[in-house]
């Protein structure tokens, strides 16, 4: 597909995309069945040098084409688990010295399943411009890891529609030669998994 076209496809599928109407204190407190939480994982793993959070997802093992496909309540309990993953991200830093946290973000499995699907990167991309305007500025550094051809290529489109967010986010594969030192140089070891280049377990 033509990168116009493409970009065209994500500016129609992004203006269906439809919310919810819950305020943050609801969306914070909202419970989810465990198999759900299981399913979408993402956690806080330590701390950096200035004490700001550090957070991982596992964002390529997130189905969000089930939901998305699903639609209803199932579409609208998605919408609700990643607004409160975001309302997470922004109260642990204004909760910490800091005020900023970093979050590791493993696309590892995000596959042609989910980018093929139209309303799903949709989704995506209103998410992510929601996580521009809610948490931009608490966003210390973010890294996109094991990312694939395609999610490298339509981050190339989405970063004018997100100017925060691709200041303060690497993107990178598979070759953690490329990418651990820098995450080393940032983050004290003991502190983020040995996956991404931490001693964690």
């Amino acid at each position: 597909m033509h990168w116009h076209t493409l970009f065209l496809v994500l500016l129609w599928a992004f203006s269906g995309v439809e919310s919810h109407n819950l305020t943050e204190t609801e969306v914070l407190e909202y419970e989810f069945p465990k198999k759900m939480q299981e399913s979408l994982p993402y956690y806080l793993c330590g701390y950096d040098g200035d004490k700001a959070p550090i957070w991982v997802r596992k964002f390529g093992s997130w189905d969000i084409r089930t939901y998305v496909a699903a639609g209803g309540e199932s579409y609208e309990k998605m919408d609700i688990y990643y607004d409160q993953f975001l309302y997470r991200l922004r109260k642990s830093a204004l909760d910490s010295e800091a005020k900023k946290f970093t979050i590791i973000d493993d696309l590892e499995g995000f596959g042609f399943r989910q980018s093929s699907h139209v309303p799903t990167i949709g989704f995506i991309l209103s998410k992510f411009t929601k996580q521009e305007e809610l948490v931009g500025k608490n966003m210390k550094k973010g890294w996109l890891l094991y990312s694939n051809f395609f999610f490298r290529s339509a981050w190339q489109i989405w970063k004018p529609l997100l100017p925060t967010l691709s200041q303060l986010v690497e993107v990178h594969g598979s070759k953690k030669e490329t990418w651990e030192p820098q995450i080393r140089q940032s983050l004290p070891a003991d502190q983020f998994p040995k996956r991404y280049g931490g001693s964690q377990d």
